[in-house]
């Protein structure tokens, strides 16, 4: 049953990781297509992508800790 759990885990974990990738994309296509100079769209790529690091990092903390709660709940069981 265990197992289940960390399977769907898993699957939520890729879900979210192709979505975050997906719209990540989806806002480089629409900011490379829309109307303006060049050196406001890259100033704006710029910043963007800094969010998007931001953001990723907070996942990437976040499935960290999780990661290390579900191996202490393993190492208790055993």
């Amino acid at each position: 049953m265990e197992y289940n759990d960390m399977s769907s885990q898993r699957s939520w974990g890729n879900l979210g990781v192709g979505f975050l990738l997906g719209a990540v994309v989806g806002v480089a296509i629409g900011m490379l297509y829309a109307p303006r100079a060049g050196m406001e769209t890259r100033a704006m790529i710029s910043e963007k992508a800094d969010e998007v690091k931001e953001k990723v990092n907070e996942a990437v903390d976040m499935v960290k800790e999780k990661a290390s709660t579900l191996r202490g709940r393993s190492e208790q069981a055993f």
